[in-house]
């Protein structure tokens, strides 16, 4: 293929391109015909908050903390691999206590505070929170203390 039908090609491309797009803007919902023109990609806004459950510490060896700690702030407590996996258990355990579920619910704790000090008070919370906000400043739109527990 020459390099002068290549450039012909691909003008008549663009004008065609062109043309069709020229002529469905108006006619079609949001201004789309794929592939000609779709902004679909963009539309969509991403979720601004997300609702998690996580744990809040309060007390360890029953002597009340200046600031609670969510469990990402607790190292001590939760190590790398724990905290990762905390984010599961945290949503079976709240899972287990919506349902009534007696067994799983104290499985799910057994699991939780196999690192905790006996005497740690924590609360079950649901936060909502904003996903870009909390990450800068750690603070929720909304918590909601599901239960609290000690470790024993």
């Amino acid at each position: 293929m020459t390099s002068s039908l290549t450039l012909r090609l691909i003008v008549g491309f663009l004008v065609v391109y062109f043309l069709v797009g020229a002529a469905i803007y108006g006619r079609t919902p949001a201004d789309e015909l794929y592939p000609f023109f779709s902004w679909s990609l963009f539309k969509d806004v991403p979720q601004r908050t997300m609702r998690i459950n996580t744990l809040r510490i309060t007390a360890v060896d029953g002597k009340e903390l200046e600031r609670p700690l969510l469990h990402t702030e607790a190292r001590e407590f939760f190590d790398e691999e724990r905290v990762d996996n905390a984010n599961y258990l945290f949503h079976e355990l709240a899972q287990a206590l919506e349902m009534g579920d007696d067994a799983v619910a104290a499985d799910m704790r057994r699991r939780i505070e196999q690192g905790l000090p006996p005497g740690t008070h924590y609360d079950l919370v649901e936060m909502d929170i904003g996903t870009i906000e909390f990450w800068k400043s750690r603070e929720a739109v909304e918590t909601r203390v599901l239960r609290s527990f000690t470790s024993d």
